[in-house]
């Protein structure tokens, strides 16, 4: 059995737990899923331009992630300012940022943004949120049908642009009150992988425990 200290409890958003062996489950997820290879998915986290989203970008989401996403859905968001992205601190992080922290910065209202500037025709909320984790890996959790699932949440079939920013607020918002209740735990976990050679964010362990 895990030690007491290694067990992340999670509230769903349909009103049932989770208890979820956290160490165990973020060791299998890092070391045996593609997106964590030397060179993939996470090893290019925060690196590159963090202020725009270019195509090399969807590229680096489309060959090292299980997506595949059309660079001409994307062609709209270079030719904008992408002020909503150049505004956001770096290290703002949606676990370990306190509350009151996390209300000066207007964390949720900076979050919620960038996820609606992403959503576009062709773009579901996993993409958006896959690319927006390479930018901003403290801030930005990734949210496909699998996270939102063990979250509580059933997306719908066909969802709408204003469904999919919806769903996206209230999953961020979740997975927001989720980490803090487990910062503890997360932040002993992430400690744990370190010291194994697996640095990632308190955010990307959640995602990989869930």
């Amino acid at each position: 059995m895990a030690e007491p200290d290694l067990i992340v409890v999670v509230k769903r958003e349909d009103g049932e737990s989770l208890v979820l062996n956290g160490l165990t489950l973020a060791r299998a997820f890092f070391t045996g899923d593609p997106s964590s290879k030397p060179g993939a998915y996470d090893s290019l986290a925060g690196s590159g331009d963090r202020n725009r989203i270019v195509a090399a970008d969807v590229i680096a989401m489309n060959t090292t992630m299980r997506a595949r996403s059309k660079h001409a859905a994307w062609k709209p968001l270079p030719e904008d300012d992408q002020a909503w992205l150049r505004n956001i601190p770096f290290k703002l992080g949606i676990m370990q940022a306190e509350e009151k922290d996390w209300g000066t910065a207007n964390g949720d209202a900076m979050l919620s943004q960038a996820i609606a500037a992403c959503i576009h025709p062709g773009i579901g909320l996993a993409s958006a949120t896959k690319v927006l984790h390479l930018k901003q890996p403290y801030l930005v959790p990734v949210l496909d049908r699998f996270v939102a699932e063990m979250m509580g949440v059933n997306l719908p079939d066909n969802p709408s642009v204003t469904q999919r920013v919806a769903i996206g607020q209230r999953l961020a918002a979740a997975i927001r009150r989720e980490g803090r209740r487990n910062i503890q735990v997360l932040r002993r976990i992430q400690e744990e992988l370190t010291s194994e050679g697996i640095e990632r964010t308190l955010i990307r362990i959640f995602d990989g425990i869930l």
